[in-house]
């Protein structure tokens, strides 16, 4: 895999483990000074935004020039008129791979009930408006890098497309700690692999996982 893909998958690690130690401050910061929960999230969700700004510029800055070394990158990439049709139609896909999953994750659990990723997040987003950013920007754009351009794609040179997609949105659906919805996030990386690979263009996929995100955002932001 190429050296800036390593390094790409250093970024994140590097961004989810100090975006953690932001939540743990704040924790210990309670205990020095009376601080309410809404005041905590509100620290910590600003912590979160900028950390990941930073990190998708860096992520950015080391995907300037890559050379193309995975089997995707080499292909030739669709004509951007066409590839707009395969966002459109991939939100659709995608919402009804959603509603699918969840239907049948409901079934097996007995009931359906919000993700509990997706509640974290909304409530997040009910305290501080300003977390939409990493909701429907920031995060999309550093998870289709991540899991789709470099995991999915390197995986193509070592297996068949079909298992490089599907090792890569079960990685995609463990990362997210939802396990109960395991089915619905393994469902979408495949749909937004697919709609890579298909295109060969990762902003297809981000478009659609960005528009995925604003759409429930919204929803939930009604609901409040």
């Amino acid at each position: 895999m190429n050296k800036r893909y390593w390094w790409i998958l250093a970024v994140y690690l590097i961004i989810q483990i100090t975006s953690s130690l932001g939540v743990f401050c704040v924790m210990v910061m309670k205990q020095f000074r009376p601080v309410s929960d809404q005041q905590a999230n509100v620290i910590i969700s600003n912590w979160s935004i900028g950390i990941f700004i930073i990190g998708a510029f860096i992520v950015l800055l080391l995907l300037r020039n890559a050379p193309s070394t995975t089997y995707i990158d080499r292909q030739p990439k669709m004509a951007w008129t066409k590839s707009i049709w395969f966002i459109i139609g991939g939100v659709f896909v995608a919402f009804i791979t959603q509603a699918i999953t969840s239907t049948i994750t409901a079934i097996i659990n007995g009931g359906l009930e919000q993700s509990e990723n997706t509640a974290n997040l909304m409530g997040v987003l009910f305290e501080n408006p300003l977390f939409i950013v990493l909701i429907v920007f920031v995060a999309p754009f550093l998870e289709e890098i991540i899991f789709r351009k470099v995991i999915f794609g390197a995986l193509t040179n070592k297996m068949p497309v079909a298992s490089a997609a599907l090792v890569s949105a079960v990685i995609f659906a463990v990362i997210h700690f939802d396990f109960s919805y395991l089915l619905v996030y393994t469902a979408m990386g495949l749909v937004f692999a697919y709609f890579y690979y298909k295109t060969k263009r990762i902003y297809v996929s981000y478009a659609i996982h960005m528009l995925m995100n604003a759409v429930v955002a919204l929803a939930g932001s009604l609901q409040n």
